[in-house]
């Protein structure tokens, strides 16, 4: 299932706590690019959801790997080390998609979630930048409550219980994964507001980005 080293996608990885909007601007980058690259956006946790419900076949998957997918929906626990294969199968099926070509900037949205998963996720793709959408709590509670990025609509898990527990993973595994990624690429920090919309932020992570290409050269 692992794709050859040589067939590595480069990827950036956008890392924030639920409502920080990720997806927003994962999709902005699908459309938009980034400096003038095609980008395809993997979301984890839609990829998860669609597994569950039917809409996305991944016929590797066996029946006890479907079912740690449902608990993982159904909790928010995050897949473990041992695990991630589940993980693996749903990457590797997104890559594999025809349209998707090796000059593709690959946006991971959900993966990874810690450390862990972060080491082996790199036999998969290079990660050759991090964006860190960083918001507060009270930042977090006003987006989802006005859905600010347009893509909480139909998501059963924004009652209060979920999102809490959801901050509270993403507490306890956020400065260890970004310290991880530190050493190795560069990380942009980027501070969301209640009222950031998806294309303010598009347009902010594009110029950070040309500053960087920029600086290589």
């Amino acid at each position: 299932m692992l794709l050859a080293a040589m067939d590595k996608h480069q990827a950036i990885l956008l890392i924030g706590p639920t409502g920080s909007g990720k997806t927003p601007l994962g999709v902005m980058l699908a459309e938009r690019g980034l400096a003038g690259r095609q980008c395809r956006h993997f979301d984890f946790g839609r990829h998860l959801r669609t597994v569950e419900s039917g809409e996305l076949a991944v016929e590797s998957l066996t029946s006890p790997e479907r079912a740690v997918i449902s608990d993982s929906l159904r909790t928010g626990a995050l897949l473990t080390d041992e695990q991630f294969p589940i993980a693996s199968k749903l990457l590797v099926t997104f890559l594999r998609e025809p349209d998707i070509t090796p000059d593709d900037l690959v946006v991971l949205n959900g993966l990874p979630r810690h450390v862990g998963q972060a080491r082996s996720l790199q036999s998969l793709l290079e990660v050759s930048l991090v964006v860190y959408l960083s918001c507060g709590a009270d930042v977090i509670w006003a987006r989802i409550a006005t859905n600010v990025g347009g893509d909480r609509a139909g998501r059963e898990d924004d009652n209060i219980e979920s999102v809490r527990n959801r901050l509270g993973i993403f507490e306890r595994n956020a400065d260890s994964l970004i310290d991880f990624y530190r050493d190795k690429v560069n990380v942009i920090t980027m501070k969301i507001a209640a009222d950031t919309s998806a294309r303010q932020a598009w347009q902010s992570l594009n110029l950070h980005y040309e500053n960087l290409l920029q600086r290589k050269q």
